[in-house]
């Protein structure tokens, strides 16, 4: 009889082992199925810290190189003897933006977009006569070119505003974030994120 016994509760332990494994199987298989990558808590949380600052650098970029209304008397130093400048760029006043020099753009620009939109956003710009840079160096203090006109018809609200991601691989996500207009409508902005080879996330683009 014990030995009866032993033989049913071997059994059913093999059973409900088979059955474990068979759900383990079934489950990673499924995952695989459905072609969703599921982030660990360790990516997710390293992924959402990095968008977190990737948005609100990119809102800084965006209101230096598209929306900062300088004006001549206000924001710039003269120029010597009081003539127009022969480079076509007026240096800042301090204290204008919160950076002191070009260096600290550039490098915002660096840390935040991938290496060609980086570079084009700071060499190139639409607002501009001839798409010449909107910044430059210029003896050491932060240059603006004369012909800088931003852009007029922005109403879009920025802010702490909410960030979803969608992983697709352990290096690439989607951000979404919501933005309001000027009547309270909500804008759904969408931008790819990725983990570059120096293990730094970056925009693909910049976000306005």
């Amino acid at each position: 009889m014990n030995n009866r016994i032993s033989l049913i509760i071997t059994i059913i332990v093999a059973v409900l082992a088979a059955a474990a494994v068979g759900f383990a199987v079934w489950m990673v298989t499924s995952d695989r199925d459905d072609g969703e990558f599921r982030p660990d808590e360790l990516l997710e949380s390293e992924a959402n810290v990095a968008a977190a600052k990737l948005i609100r650098d990119n809102y800084a970029l965006f209101e230096l190189y598209y929306l900062m209304d300088y004006d001549q008397n206000t924001h710039f130093q003269p120029e010597p003897y009081g003539l127009e400048p022969e480079d076509g760029y007026y240096s800042l006043k301090p204290g204008v933006i919160g950076y002191d020099s070009v260096e600290q753009i550039f490098e915002l620009a660096d840390s935040t977009f991938k290496p060609n939109i980086a570079e084009e956003i700071k060499m190139f710009s639409p607002f501009t006569d001839e798409g010449k840079p909107v910044y430059i160096e210029r003896d050491g203090k932060i240059g603006i070119n004369e012909t800088f006109e931003p852009k007029k018809d922005y109403d879009l609200k920025w802010g702490d505003v909410p960030i979803t991601l969608t992983f697709d691989s352990e290096t690439k996500c989607m951000i979404e974030i919501t933005l309001t207009d000027s009547d309270g409508g909500e804008v759904i902005k969408q931008i790819n994120m990725e983990k570059e080879q120096d293990g730094v996330w970056r925009l693909e683009n910049i976000v306005f």
